[in-house]
């Protein structure tokens, strides 16, 4: 892992595939900050353009270099980090949220969004990106299932889009029901089901803004379920 303090040299920016703000070699901290606001703005989709607030309300800190991957890596007042990458996700008919109705903001959350961690380095909690999601499957005695999920009822064939630092996933279904996959009761008990139906995903997005505007020790305590 490598960290590239503002401003960043062209023979580092010249590595970096695409970028959501176009090239920013040689700007500074507080441009290229102002630069990835301008590029998050969600002006009929509230929920999109607070979280997008919160995130730019941090201070920009360095450009980190990750597994040939690139953030722009933001931190809060107790310096905890949250990176964002510098590219967006390329929308592809055959990614597995294509048709998520009832959750409108998804979509767009997905790629502006896809691949933050909400973590330190290496990532405990990121938001997946499309081919990183795991879908859900009903464990069946005669098939091998390659994820251990226990009983899921209606969850069946949901998918996940947040890995949370836990071992938790957070998942959705078609038809847009948010619920967090709880790994404890899917690994241990055959009979409860292991995910936990949670707020519609715009309240849900509505929270996470909310969070990232608090302490690490205060969103561990209000019980932040990205984390």
């Amino acid at each position: 892992m490598n960290e590239h303090s503002f401003p960043v040299a062209a023979s580092v920016t010249e590595k970096i595939a695409s970028s959501r703000i176009g090239d920013f070699s040689d700007a500074s901290a507080d441009c290229v900050l102002k630069r990835i606001r301008d590029s998050l703005r969600f002006p009929d989709k509230p929920h999109l353009d607070d979280l997008a607030e919160s995130i730019c309300a941090r201070n920009l800190v360095c450009l980190t270099e990750y597994e040939g991957d690139f953030f722009f890596t933001l931190e809060g007042a107790d310096e905890f980090p949250l990176s964002l990458p510098v590219s967006v996700v390329t929308p592809d008919e055959n990614w597995p949220f294509a048709a998520t109705e009832n959750a409108p903001d998804f979509r767009d959350f997905i790629i502006h969004f896809g691949g933050m961690i909400d973590s330190r380095f290496p990532p405990t909690a990121y938001v997946q990106k499309p081919e990183w999601s795991v879908k859900v499957e009903q464990e069946e005695e005669e098939t091998c299932v390659e994820f251990q999920w226990g009983n899921v009822e209606e969850w069946n064939g949901a998918h996940s889009f947040f890995q949370s630092s836990c071992g938790d996933l957070l998942v959705i279904r078609p038809k847009g029901q948010v619920g967090r996959w709880c790994h404890e009761i899917g690994w241990t008990d055959d009979e409860e089901c292991a995910v936990v139906p949670m707020d519609s995903f715009g309240d849900l997005l509505a929270r996470y803004s909310e969070s990232l505007r608090l302490s690490l020790d205060d969103r561990q305590e209000q019980y932040c379920p990205w984390l």
